[in-house]
Order: C-alpha cells, then structure tokens, then sequence
C-alpha cells in the first residue's frame, strides 16, 4: 500500500486491489455567501486530484448572527474535523486574532482569507494578494510596474498594493476618497516594503485641473472642471462598489 500525494489537502491511499479515496471537509465563513461559487470550484478541484469534498457555507446572515460570532464558529468548525476555512466578509480582519499563527504575507496584510487546521493548531493564510499576482504574471508578462498609481486603499486595495511592492514596484502612489484609509495602507505596508516607496495621492480631479491651469490659459476652464467633477464622482461609485 502506497500513498500518493495530492495537492496539499489530503491523499488517496491505494493498493493493488482498490483505492480509497479521501473526504476532506471544509468551509466558507461569511456574510451574504449564498451564490458564492467557491464551493464548486474547490469540490471540482479536489475532484481532479482524487479528493472527495465536502464544502460548506457557514453564512452570517443565514444564522442571523454577526462577526462576533466568528470565534465560536471556528472553533465548532475545527471540533467537527474541518481541514480548514476560508473567510470572507466582514471576517478577514478579526480572523486573525482567531489562529495561533500568520504567514509572512498575511501578516503584512493584517486580514487573512484562509484558516488551516494542523495538528491542533490553526494557521492563517491570505491568497489575495497572491491571485492578483499570479494573474498579473499571466496577463501582463514584461509590464513595467516601476511607478504605479492606485485607486482605491480598501481590502482590495491592500492586497493589490502588497502584490504590486512584491513584483518590484518602486514607487506606489495611494488614492482613495478617504485619506485616513489612504494613510493606514502607506502605515501597514511601508514596513514590509524597503525598496518600494508608499505615497498618499492628492485629488486626482483638483491635482489635473491645477496643471492645466498651470500650463495656460483660463478659458475652458469651467467645462474642464465639470468634467473632473465627473470623473471624481465616478471614481466614488467605483470605489463604493469595489470594497
């Protein structure tokens, strides 16, 4: 009897008259996760790799509670035999009080997205960074990323910034419509980033229309404007929908 590796979350035991697959069970802990895709995609996967899966959604608003219900329904997950969760919002932050130990990514991150159950320990791990990465590299292959502007310092914003500072970005130029978020993700991610330099971003509008004052002439100016207003507005609603 031999046992031949998966990919990292469990292992088919076989001999030479049958093959037992293993059940790994897992989960997803989160608000409003009910069309969420994650579980067949993680069913489909270990599927490929002769895993048989149980995932499940453990919703927030479905058990009419909320994020402070977080500690006790990870600790119910890992009595149940759960090889791990993943975590969604509004738990990535507080979750990371809930695990015994960060990887190095994840704790430049402050937010995990991924618990591992292991030897009675939990361990917190963030892949979204990671994701923006990977698919960058595929995408984007010989992209200059030296100088980067950045819209938007949420959760996603974080994460993509990481990303970008671990790709060899040089300069990272932060906007966002609240400044205070702008100067926490310079804060967080400054010290992890020696060779990347974090900047907070003025009005992006008001910052343009400055310069094409600068650079000439008064007429025009008031279209201009209403077209920054615009554009600032937009930006707004982007950023609303994005976090």
């Amino acid at each position: 009897m031999a046992a031949c590796p998966g990919n990292g979350i469990g292992w088919r035991v076989v001999s030479q008259t049958q093959t037992e697959v293993r059940t790994v069970h897992a989960g997803l802990i989160g608000s409003g996760i009910q069309r969420s895709r994650t579980p067949a995609m993680h069913v489909e996967e270990a599927r490929c790799n002769g895993i048989e899966c149980r995932y499940d959604l453990i919703d927030l608003d479905v058990l009419g509670v909320g994020a402070d219900a977080l500690p006790g329904l990870i600790r119910q997950a890992q009595e149940d035999g759960f090889a791990g969760l993943n975590i969604t919002h509004p738990c990535k932050q507080a979750a990371t009080h809930e695990v015994d130990e960060l990887s190095e990514h994840a704790e430049a991150l402050g937010a995990i997205n991924t618990i591992v159950f292991r030897d009675g320990r939990r361990i917190g791990h963030n892949t979204d960074w990671w994701g923006f990465a990977s698919g960058f590299r595929r995408g984007l292959l010989g992209a200059h990323v030296g100088n980067v502007v950045l819209i938007g310092a949420g959760g996603a914003g974080v994460a993509v910034a990481h990303a970008l500072a671990t790709l060899g970005a040089q300069t990272i130029r932060v906007f966002d419509i609240d400044p205070q978020r702008t100067a926490r993700l310079v804060a967080q991610l400054a010290p992890h980033h020696a060779a990347c330099r974090f900047e907070a971003g003025e009005d992006m509008a008001r910052h343009r229309l400055g310069k094409e004052r600068a650079a000439g002439g008064d007429e025009g100016d008031r279209s201009r404007l209403k077209g920054r207003q615009s554009e600032a507005h937009l930006q707004h609603q982007w950023q609303q929908e994005g976090d």
